[in-house]
């Protein structure tokens, strides 16, 4: 299994897309990713940088000199290890950009896992920031304050190592460990501020089908006509319960309701993770004594099974499922790490 330092730091409970933290501006949407999550020390970091017109109108960017963008890599203080510029000369040139509507840039590079100052750096997690360096959107002619236009900024998380370490006070399964990691270093799941994750605490339906469909890369738009009674219009999940109900991952517990605060299922979230996933579900026989024919997610928890996402438990010579027990926060990371994997 693979083992990797975490940072010993916690924050609340919160879900943000996979793949990089993409910002847009002026119809131009940028995104940063390295080829992997997990990195052998020494082993040469591939990045992609990539800039997209998501707008109906031509972008042309304005640019001081001949350098276009930059990046920088942060170790787990927030301290700069490598900024890619430190050490290069730009010609002062005024270069521009047109970027049509629908027109995609992407700007490769690598780092070696030095320092500015040529050493290698430490075992750990770390950050990426990849910036363009535009001083003037010519189209709007309005000035950027800064040397960075943060319009233009994306960032991404990575991993150095291989020693086991608990990513949290609180978390001892390697297992757990394992996935947390994984899940954490693709933005989806943090911990607490007092430096725990808190495994056994249940997570409540809104939370289970938010985690998901990030997960999945699944961004929903801004909704306003509530499917249900019970997710209002200022409902912190609506979006997410709204996309999740229109491409029936969800169905509700009755008519028009969700039941956002209850605690999902261990059956519940299992079957949403298949559905977010869009896995095929399979004809096979049905090896737990206490899943029934009739139950609403039968094929699909059969099929988890199959795939190897679900977790079950033998008691007695017989394999129980336990559709119905409440789901812990530990048991959700662990599904969805190995649904993460087989996708």
């Amino acid at each position: 299994m693979k083992k990797v330092i975490l940072l010993l730091l916690a924050f609340l409970l919160v879900f943000i897309p996979v793949g990089g933290l993409a910002s847009a501006r002026y119809g131009i949407v940028v995104n940063v990713e390295t080829d992997k999550i997990i990195y052998e020390p020494g082993e040469l970091v591939r990045i992609k940088f990539t800039m997209v017109n998501k707008g109906v109108t031509p972008v042309k960017l304005v640019f001081n000199t001949t350098q276009l963008y930059d990046f920088a890599i942060f170790d787990a203080k927030n301290n700069v290890v490598f900024r890619w510029s430190q050490g290069k000369m730009f010609a002062q040139k005024v270069t521009e950009i047109n970027i049509a509507p629908g027109e995609e840039r992407v700007f490769e590079e690598t780092w070696d896992q030095k320092t500015n100052a040529g050493s290698f750096v430490n075992e750990g997690n770390y950050k990426l920031q990849f910036m363009l360096t535009t001083s003037y959107d010519s189209q709007k002619d309005l000035p950027v304050i800064g040397k960075f236009n943060k319009g233009f900024t994306a960032t991404t998380l990575f991993s150095i190592g291989s020693q086991k370490t608990s990513p949290f006070s609180d978390v001892t399964d390697p297992e757990l460990i394992y996935y947390l990691n994984m899940l954490y270093l693709k933005g989806i799941v943090r911990g607490y501020p007092d430096g725990t994750f808190r495994p056994e605490n249940p997570l409540t339906r809104a939370e289970a089908i938010v985690m998901i469909l990030r997960s999945c890369g699944i961004n929903p738009i801004r909704y306003f006509n509530p499917s249900f009674n019970d997710v209002p219009r200022n409902h912190w999940a609506l979006d997410f319960v709204e996309e999740a109900f229109k491409r029936n991952i969800i169905k509700g517990v009755g008519p028009r309701l969700f039941a956002p605060a209850v605690f999902v299922t261990k059956g519940q979230f299992v079957v949403m993770v298949m559905r977010a996933f869009d896995f095929k579900t399979i004809e096979s026989p049905n090896p737990f004594y206490d899943l029934k024919e009739n139950y609403f997610g039968y094929k699909e928890i059969i099929t988890a099974y199959n795939l190897g996402l679900s977790e079950e438990e033998f008691k007695d010579g017989l394999l129980y499922f336990y559709p119905n027990r409440i789901l812990s926060r530990g048991e959700a990371v662990i599904i969805l790490g190995k649904a993460v994997e087989k996708r």
